[in-house]
């Protein structure tokens, strides 16, 4: 992955070097560590945000239309938390806050205990004290935001170690866990530059100081994967080759669709990289300047046909403006069409299951035919036009 050397990690020189006679690097110099990358990307951290709340049962937050503030040492009363990550909403009325995790870091230790949340101050220190993630849970149970939880990151699952009857939603990530989803994140190509350095660079850190390769034991091959690996070296190939076989057959289509401008190129990424079969053509070339793209083609499970700018890109907000004001007639032509906010790659798309291709005696025409009636959408809503006027001006 061209992960840097140990001596040129540039959380190596900050969190390491200083204490290089302790065995293992200081919990809140790593939670820094953590919220510092978390705060200065934006792919990744809605890669890392959306992993989390998928293990605390948040499937269906939408997490890329909300602002955040990622914070350290905030306040619980006397006490304080380690790492706090909280999403707000922002409309011309209001301001919501509508996500609130707290996160506790442990980097060897365990948990301590210490008086309530709500202990009288004089009291006797020796009575009555708690685990500290008992008092977390107490004032998060008492914010009202709709989606609440905390966790737990630590070298090793901790969820044994976790104190009973708590009241919120806990979970207990490890280190090593962490670093493989930003390993799936660089491998998804979907970084930018900046996000890529600090992507690297945290990998680089733990696997140098924070991995376990105990946490790995979910890992291991069992009789599935092999089959698996078995079936694959059968027909994985055959696969790959007739799905890139079908999405050839859109470059003819999108050329004689007059959508976008220039040559419609194919990528063939099915098992690898992006995991998609895509024709792609730009929109339309002005100056240096790098406007939407259309994409069409297959993913692992789906048909697509989608409208892409990278996040980064100093043009996304009025993309996304555009794509919102026409997702009405867009949906009134076909119900299924769903724009997405400024922080994800598709600015508008259309799927299908591949599935769908089973149940057909012609799958060739109705494949094409799915994309014949999202290229007409595209051209009879106008969005090219509406894009040139406010882009190209």
């Amino acid at each position: 992955m061209g992960l840097p050397e140990k001596d040129d990690n540039l959380f190596q020189r900050i969190i390491r070097n200083p204490h290089i006679e302790a065995s293992n690097p200081r919990e809140r110099e790593c939670t820094e560590m953590l919220c510092a990358v978390l705060r200065n990307t934006t792919e990744l951290r809605l890669y890392l945000l959306r992993w989390m709340a998928d293990l605390v049962g948040m499937h269906d937050v939408h997490l890329q239309n909300m602002t955040f503030l990622i914070e350290t040492e905030g306040s619980i009363g006397a006490k304080r938390d380690d790492l706090r990550i909280e999403g707000w909403r922002e409309t011309d009325e209001e301001r919501k806050r509508v996500l609130l995790w707290t996160i506790e870091v442990k980097v060897g230790a365990s948990f301590h205990v210490s008086s309530p949340l709500d202990a009288v101050q004089g009291d006797d220190e020796d009575m009555g004290l708690v685990n500290q993630i008992v008092n977390y849970d107490h004032w998060l149970e008492h914010q009202v935001v709709p989606n609440r939880a905390g966790f737990v990151l630590a070298l090793e699952d901790m969820s044994q170690s976790l104190p009973p009857n708590l009241n919120c939603h806990w979970n207990c990530m490890s280190w090593s866990k962490l670093g493989l989803k930003v390993l799936d994140a660089l491998r998804s190509g979907k970084l930018s530059s900046e996000d890529e350095f600090l992507a690297k660079h945290l990998l680089g850190f733990i696997v140098d100081h924070l991995w376990r390769v105990s946490e790995m034991t979910e890992f291991e091959l069992n009789f599935d994967d092999v089959a698996l690996m078995r079936a694959f070296s059968v027909v994985g190939r055959d696969s790959e080759d007739k799905i890139n076989r079908l999405v050839e057959s859109l470059v003819p289509l999108v050329e004689k669709s007059e959508v976008g401008e220039g040559a419609v190129s194919h990528q063939k990424s099915l098992y690898k990289g992006m995991k998609r079969s895509i024709v792609n053509r730009n929109l339309f070339a002005q100056g240096n300047l790098v406007y939407p793209t259309l994409m069409a083609g297959c993913t692992l499970t789906h048909m697509i046909i989608c409208l892409e700018t990278a996040p980064t890109n100093e043009i996304k907000p009025i993309v996304a403006s555009v794509v919102q004001s026409l997702l009405p007639t867009f949906k009134e032509r076909d119900s299924g069409w769903q724009a997405n906010g400024n922080q994800e790659w598709r600015d508008l798309e259309l799927s299908k299951p591949l599935e769908a291709l089973l149940s057909v005696d012609d799958q060739v025409a109705e494949f094409e035919g799915f994309f014949t009636s999202a290229l007409e959408d595209l051209r009879e809503v106008g969005v090219f036009k509406k894009l040139q006027e406010r882009l190209i001006s």
